[in-house]
């Protein structure tokens, strides 16, 4: 068990430490040559942190400190996973997922107090943004199973592996999409999946998910119910204790999924901006490092304050 609570998955202690090894190998091939080594020197317990598959949020926070203090980037992205982990294990607002939140906050005010003492930081702009809501659930849903039941899908006895379909499910969390190979397949994998009942929340035709921007190729698309949520598992019953007790994944229009943007800066005007579009963050984060990405799904957020202060490279970085 790792300091972030992800769990060790490798087959055998012996087996677990070669393939640790060979992880280490890889990421410092894959990596800016000499990186990793020079993170190491102002972090000596960096590999205690960066052993997949026990990688701790400190490893990512380690690294963006050390960038910041010696290669003055422009634009730095940082990605923490400690809180999606422990709110599908234990749920939001547990003790765990609080834990995590307090953690990964602290590790935040570190690197924010080293930016602070930074003289960049006056034409520094930081953002702390998440790219889902949360929700409790504590059933699993496998319409796998139940398609298999209806002969919708073959199975082979010895490995349960698929000899034939004529539906397929894409299954993510709060949501799941069916594909079917034929009309009258695409009718019973729904008829059968409304007789669920109470376990599912919403049944949307293809032409609302096209409409809504998804996937045309699809049959149908399946809510969850609240308290449940889809798994991709061919095996058991249909309706089954969740392995986690967490999940995403539901429509944008659940509360649930409300995501978080927090911003500050020369170029950030004070304000609430209420409810925004997410596909107008990446866009709006390009903008104001001069990187404009003209073929982005949404406009960005018009958050610009006049007459921003200018740093060594501009207006902010």
């Amino acid at each position: 068990q790792a300091e972030d609570g992800i769990r060790d998955r490798s087959p055998s202690r012996g087996l677990g430490d070669v393939y640790k090894r060979q992880d280490q190998k890889l990421l410092r091939a894959i990596s800016t040559p000499g990186l990793l080594a020079a993170v190491e020197r102002d972090h000596p317990d960096l590999w205690s942190h960066l052993t997949p598959p026990n990688v701790a949020d400190a490893a990512q926070f380690a690294i963006a400190s050390y960038l910041l203090a010696h290669e003055d980037p422009d634009l730095l992205l940082l990605h923490v996973w400690r809180t999606d982990d422990m709110e599908h294990d234990h749920g939001p607002w547990s003790p765990q997922a609080k834990a995590a939140f307090e953690q990964v906050d602290r590790h935040l005010g570190e690197l924010l107090a080293q930016l602070e003492r930074s003289p960049r930081w006056p034409a520094t702009t930081l953002v702390v943004v998440s790219d889902h809501g949360f929700a409790s659930s504590d059933r699993e849903i496998r319409l796998n199973v139940l398609f298999q039941r209806k002969a919708l899908v073959t199975l082979r006895d010895e490995d349960r592996a698929v000899v034939s379909a004529r539906v397929a499910v894409s299954a993510n969390g709060g949501l799941a999409f069916v594909y079917a190979a034929d009309a009258e397949a695409a009718a019973i994998a729904e008829r059968e999946g409304r007789a669920l009942g109470p376990s599912i929340g919403r049944v949307y035709s293809r032409a609302e998910v096209v409409a809504l921007g998804g996937d045309s190729s699809l049959a149908f698309a399946v809510t969850a119910a609240p308290g449940h949520q889809f798994g991709d598992r061919r095996t058991g019953e249909v309706v089954v204790e969740a392995p986690g007790r967490g999940t995403h994944g539901y429509p944008p229009a659940d509360p649930a999924m409300r995501a978080s943007f927090l911003a500050v800066g020369p170029v950030v005007p004070p304000g609430d901006l209420g409810v925004i579009d997410m596909t107008s963050i990446a866009p709006t984060l390009a903008a104001w490092v001069q990187a404009p990405l003209p073929t982005a799904m949404a406009p960005p957020l018009s958050l610009v304050r006049e007459q921003a202060p200018s740093g060594p490279k501009g207006p902010g970085r």
